[in-house]
């Protein structure tokens, strides 16, 4: 329903020389994104969190195995990557985002309202390592040519 598209701050390096001050391009930390989605009974949104969870090596204690090394192994072999599609009035893609090493930080699984005829919506919060964006097919264009279409 709704989306924060990634966005990042960036922490310049500031240098001394002499009796002058230069600043350089440091470290970008990626904000976290949330969404809101709807939850239809098909595909079943839970069930798509879920998956992701147990993707990112997390158990639920009972089920399964709890070994600490096996979850550290299947996170490391995850490499989850989150799309994030803008479409244009006949559905075609005009930007995508990929959100890459993602895994879910938080989620609110929604209110069950039997007074509403709304459908259930759920929130979650997404951490990942960087963005890429692909701009009208032409990948990792940030800032396309004023050429491109």
């Amino acid at each position: 329903k709704t989306v924060k598209l990634p966005a990042f701050t960036s922490s310049p390096v500031e240098i001394d020389y002499l009796d002058n001050k230069y600043y350089f391009p440091g470290r970008i930390t990626w904000e976290d994104v949330n969404m809101t989605l709807v939850d239809p009974s098909d595909p079943d949104a839970v069930s798509i969190i879920m998956s992701m969870l147990k993707k990112a090596g997390y158990n639920v204690k009972g089920i399964g195995t709890n070994d600490t090394q096996e979850t550290i192994n299947k996170l490391d072999a995850a490499d989850i990557t989150m799309t994030i599609t803008v479409l244009d009035e006949d559905g075609n893609p005009l930007k995508t985002w990929n959100l890459n090493n993602a895994f879910i930080i938080s989620a609110d699984l929604g209110t069950m309202d039997y007074s509403s005829d709304d459908l259930r919506e759920l929130s979650i919060t997404v951490k990942y390592d960087w963005s890429t964006c692909t701009i009208n097919g032409v990948a990792n264009s940030y800032f396309p040519a004023a050429t491109q279409t």
